[in-house]
């Protein structure tokens, strides 16, 4: 509501109104920056500031009033027991009416103002539900956490030196792997009961939500009517993330909310991230970073910030993270056109006017945090700050939305225009694949992948499970696992950045030891003129792999040390030209019991005579 102090003391002159109000804004400030200081909530009454610069100005003294400042003898005070809303609203109007009267902010942007603080300050609210410790508990007994950090491990041995400051790392993505294959469900729209699918589902606006869906914080319901069967339906856009632990659907929206609680429930810090161009996503800290790195469980994508400027083709304006620690403005961390973002801002909202009321309600968020956890926030801040305001660097390319139908991305126009260019996709090589003590008594090594699960099983290791099909990579270039959602299927293929992809598997003998047969099956698809080449080699000898039948390789590998298997794609037109070549193409719902890779190598201790 709009206050009557406020507009009285705008019929003063300008000059006066100026004074007046610059004098009020002080006072408040002060008090909702340092809220337990005694002496910014007493104002005496022969004080000069308040005898020359308050006193003398219609409504002045009535704005104090409306603040919550009460005569008190010789002076004004404000109550430490004052939960300072009042004085938060009238000093947002006062700021208001500042700008106006100073910078003569166009009626426009005045009203972009009020819906931007409105947005934040909600958007900063809903933050502190994720430190629910008992909703924390209720969504950890959710998560298969020991079997996320045994892959966690796993995959940080297979990749690199083992290094447990790394770990967090390696978690978080399992997480977010976990969280888009198994937990949570992309949802353009119901599907109709009676027909069982979606295909004749169509929108018919907006339904009034019910008691039921406010209670869930579901104030925006979708309405939809199946044109086969004439059965209306809902599609309430639940807020609450507790109830999304229920519901486990959605769109972007209900994706960040639910896996920013799974991250704290994890004791990962977090924010949720609020995009002025209609997204949201997830920032997680890593410690051994010192940073906060990007994270959108919809595309199971983590450290790609730049995906949505230069992958999606976003005309970013405006981007905001938000914990129960603090807010921050963090456009920049998503585009490589700062100049262009800054002239988007300049017709939403005045730059400074923005970190005024960011940096108030941060002052409130810390008003009551030990001085340790305070100074180490303040430090980060820092580190941000610059960070943020550092140059963006592209490398590669980065392709367009995957999550939702391809009419819907198309739709909302976030799918990649730009076709693959020559690769500049780093070359990734870890170790060799080594004989266990149990498969050296054996004399074997048997592995086989499962692209669906993304797993691999070592049968000749007491059937071992290891998931991730990098962990036993070799080399690979430009290689990613995908999964189409729409299709319903899983398969590795090229990274967008790549017009040719190469990944290899190496199976390593200790000396003394040599091969003395082998057998590969590998599957591999193409579409249009896209190229798959599978060739397996040793030290001594190289043959071409057909795809879909079990190959001998005892001619290859007999009597070396080393053996390889490699694939390499590529071929394939226009936008999607890095999708027609896969390796290991699999139905994830209807998934074939065969695996689509296996590798069975023989071997024995080398006889000298």
């Amino acid at each position: 509501m709009s206050s009557d102090a406020v507009k009285i003391l705008k019929t003063n002159s300008d000059v006066d109104f100026n004074m007046g109000s610059k004098t009020l804004i002080r006072i408040a400030s002060n008090i909702l920056k340092s809220p337990t200081e005694v002496k910014f909530r007493s104002i005496r009454i022969d004080s000069k500031a308040f005898t020359e610069k308050i006193l003398p100005f219609d409504g002045a003294v009535q704005c104090l009033m409306e603040m919550g400042f009460q005569e008190d003898n010789d002076r004004f005070t404000l109550a430490m027991t004052n939960n300072l809303a009042d004085l938060r609203e009238i000093l947002r109007q006062l700021q208001e009416a500042f700008e106006t009267q100073n910078k003569k902010v166009s009626p426009e942007v005045m009203i972009s103002q009020k819906n931007i603080y409105q947005r934040i300050v909600s958007h900063f609210q809903h933050s502190f539900i994720y430190e629910n410790k008992s909703l924390q508990r209720k969504e950890k007994a959710l998560v298969p956490f020991d079997k996320l950090t045994a892959r966690a491990h796993t995959k940080m041995t297979h990749k690199q030196k083992p290094d447990t400051a790394n770990f967090q790392h390696f978690l978080l993505l399992e997480v977010l792997s976990w969280f888009k294959r198994d937990f949570f469900k992309w949802m353009d729209k119901p599907i109709c009961p009676n027909c069982n699918n979606d295909s004749n589902v169509e929108n018919t606006g907006m339904a009034s939500p019910s008691d039921e869906d406010m209670i869930w914080q579901a104030s925006r319901v979708e309405a939809y009517v199946c044109r086969k069967c004439g059965k209306s339906l809902r599609f309430p856009r639940y807020n609450h993330p507790e109830k999304l632990l229920e519901t486990r659907k959605g769109r972007c929206g209900e994706w960040a909310n639910c896996f920013t609680l799974i991250c704290r429930s994890l004791d990962f810090e977090a924010r949720h991230v609020m995009d002025w161009t209609d997204h949201v996503w997830t920032e997680v800290f890593i410690n051994k970073w010192d940073r906060w790195v990007h994270c959108d469980p919809c595309e199971n994508a983590c450290d790609t910030p730049l995906v949505y400027e230069k992958g999606w083709k976003k005309k970013l304006s405006l981007v905001v993270a938000a914990n129960a620690n603090q807010v921050i403005d963090v456009t920049m961390r998503y585009t490589v056109d700062p100049k262009s973002v800054t002239q988007r801002q300049m017709t939403m909202f005045d730059r400074k006017w923005l970190d005024e009321q960011i940096d108030l309600l941060n002052a409130s968020a810390v008003s009551s945090m030990p001085p340790q956890r305070l100074k180490e926030l303040r430090r980060r801040l820092e580190v941000e700050k610059q960070e943020l305001s550092s140059e963006k660097r592209v490398s590669g390319e980065y392709g367009g939305r995957t999550s939702g139908s391809i009419a819907w991305r198309l739709a909302r126009g976030e799918t990649s225009k730009d076709g693959a260019g020559p690769s500049s996709a780093p070359v990734l090589k870890s170790s060799a694949i080594e004989p266990t003590e149990a498969e050296l008594t054996k004399g074997i090594v048997k592995l086989r992948y499962f692209s669906h699960t993304n797993e691999y099983t070592r049968s000749s290791n007491n059937d071992e499970t290891i998931y991730d099909w990098q962990s036993l990579v070799f080399i690979s270039q430009g290689i990613q696992l995908k999964e189409e959602l729409d299709w319903k299927m899983s398969y590795l293929c090229r990274t967008g950045d790549s017009d040719r992809s190469v990944v290899m598997w190496r199976v390593q003998l200790p000396l003394g030891v040599h091969f003395t047969e082998g057998r590969v099956k590998v599957e591999s698809t193409t579409f249009e003129s896209g190229k798959v080449a599978w060739l397996a080699s040793s030290d001594k000898k190289t043959q071409v792999v057909e795809p879909g039948k079990a190959e001998n390789v005892t001619s290859v590998c007999c009597g070396s040390r080393v053996f390889s298997i490699t694939a390499s794609l590529s071929g394939g037109e226009g936008d999607c030209a890095w999708q027609k070549s896969q390796l290991f193409r699999e139905n994830t719902e209807t998934p074939l019991t065969r695996p689509s890779f296996v590798l069975d190598l023989r071997f024995a201790k080398k006889s000298y005579f």
